[in-house]
């Protein structure tokens, strides 16, 4: 879109904020202490040690494997997530049609994908 006779380059329509993710996040940073939920997560992530009753009101004690779903977020979360690739049903490479687009688009493109 042009704004006063000059190109953009993109669409100019600003973004909203997200008022519902925000206000998720102020009441999650008001009532959960993160360092504690972190170490309980690396708990799960190392095994932990369970104490059941069993039938006939003895106490039985073991541990509990390693929870791979809690040492994947805290990978994530320290390391950022990692790549996902991108494909269609058939395993078969995208086919992109750019004979519409002029040659700076094609180039910005093309810079973009060395980054």
């Amino acid at each position: 879109m042009a704004r006063n006779g000059v190109k953009t380059g993109g669409g100019s329509r600003k973004g909203k904020p997200n008022k519902a993710g925000l206000q998720i996040k102020e009441i999650l940073d008001r009532v959960v202490d993160f360092e504690v939920v972190a170490g309980k997560l690396y708990e799960l992530a190392q095994g932990v040690e369970v104490q059941k009753m069993d039938s006939q009101g003895g106490t039985r004690v073991y541990t509990e494997k390693p929870d791979p779903a809690a040492a994947r977020i805290l990978i994530e979360y320290r390391f950022g997530k990692a790549v996902q690739p991108v494909g269609n049903a058939d395993d078969k490479p995208f086919e992109i049609n750019v004979t519409g687009l002029s040659d700076e688009q094609l180039e910005k493109m093309a810079r973009s994908t060395k980054q």
